[in-house]
């Protein structure tokens, strides 16, 4: 940066991937997708900051409502051969699959490199995870489960390795000719 003829550089914390990442997000062509992905992450971070400060009552009222919609009785009654958990906790690993598919998509087209995306789709996935678990505690008649961390990183995870094997095959088939 210069400033009256002097140079003043200016610390970079970030480092050269963080300033591709920033780089990204400020203007390029592939800005698009980007904020297109950024936008389905914060809608999804809505709907579970809606969830998440439901009533006890809400919540076990809408659980009852989707437990007996016919696609979930069937896959509740496939599924009891394995586990025995409950629509409420079938829905951590739901609700984070899709917040695992939209945050690893927008990090997809934030990062040059798949364990970049990898890493960074993980660490803010276990954040927002962790963060959802640690508001109930000031929610009266909720609480903290450590459950649901599990819950919800099966959801990420599995969102995220689904989404990382995409990127691959992709980058594969289009640098095929190559």
């Amino acid at each position: 940066m210069k400033f009256l003829h002097y140079e003043y550089k200016i610390l970079d914390f970030v480092g050269k991937r963080g300033m591709f990442m920033l780089k990204k997000l400020i203007g390029n062509k592939a800005r698009k997708p980007l904020i297109i992905s950024l936008v389905f992450v914060l809608i999804t971070l809505c709907i579970l900051f809606y969830l998440t400060f439901q009533t006890p009552d809400d919540t076990v009222a809408l659980s009852e409502r989707v437990g007996h919609l016919p696609l979930v009785e069937n896959f509740l009654n496939w599924v009891s051969a394995f586990v025995d958990w409950s629509v409420r906790q079938w829905a951590h690993v739901f609700e984070f699959l899709i917040i695992g598919i939209c945050v690893s998509i927008f990090y997809a087209f934030a990062a040059k490199n798949i364990w970049t995306m990898l890493v960074l789709a993980v660490l803010t996935c276990m954040c927002i995870s962790l963060c959802d678990q640690s508001v109930r505690i000031f929610i009266v008649g909720r609480h903290f489960d450590s459950f649901d961390l599990v819950l919800d990183a099966l959801g990420y995870v599995g969102a995220i390795v689904v989404v990382s094997i995409c990127r691959e095959m992709y980058r594969l088939v289009v640098n095929r000719d190559k």
